[in-house]
């Protein structure tokens, strides 16, 4: 199973980290809103701004993206492998 691990400040202006497709991005003053972790995240080669919420729910990491321009959410939901 491919993983890779990414050091994220909370505070932090901004880290660059790459997408599960590659592509380079930007994630952006990540900060806890209650339970939630909240990040801006902005796609460098597209141009692209989204807001991302991590959160867990049912037994789930819950990985909730919000891209606001073009009215649109997507939820993918992961699951510890053991």
């Amino acid at each position: 199973v491919p993983s890779r691990r990414t050091v994220l400040r909370l505070g932090a202006e901004s880290t660059l980290v790459q997408d599960d497709a590659g592509r380079q991005m930007l994630l952006m003053r990540p900060r806890f809103e209650g339970r939630v972790l909240r990040v801006g995240l902005r796609y460098l080669d597209l141009g692209h701004e989204l807001t991302m919420d991590r959160y867990l729910h049912g037994g789930h990491m819950v990985e909730h993206l919000r891209y606001p321009d073009k009215r649109l959410e997507m939820r993918r939901l992961f699951r510890r492998i053991e």
